[in-house]
C-alpha cells in the first residue's frame, strides 16, 4: 500500500491527522505549496485531483507557467 497518489504528472503524499480526524495531502516535488484534505478515505483522491486542476487553472488565469515536478 502506498501513500503517494499520481495525477497529470504530479504526485502527492497522504497522511492522517488523528487530532483533526482528517486525511491531508501535499503535492510533492514542486516549489509551490499546494495542500488538500478529506474527511473520508474515498474522498482523498478526488480532493487531490481538484487541487491539481485548481492549481493549473490558477496558473493559466495568472499567465504563469505551472511548476513542473523535478
Amino acid at each position: 500500500m502506498s501513500n503517494v497518489l499520481e495525477y497529470k504528472g504530479y504526485q502527492a503524499s497522504i497522511e492522517f491527522s488523528a487530532e483533526d480526524r482528517v486525511l491531508f495531502g501535499k503535492i510533492l516535488h514542486i516549489p509551490s505549496l499546494v495542500l488538500f484534505e478529506a474527511e473520508h478515505p474515498g474522498e482523498i483522491e478526488a480532493a487531490f485531483h481538484r487541487a491539481v486542476d485548481d492549481y493549473l487553472e490558477y496558473c493559466h488565469q495568472a499567465g504563469v507557467e505551472p511548476d513542473k515536478t523535478y
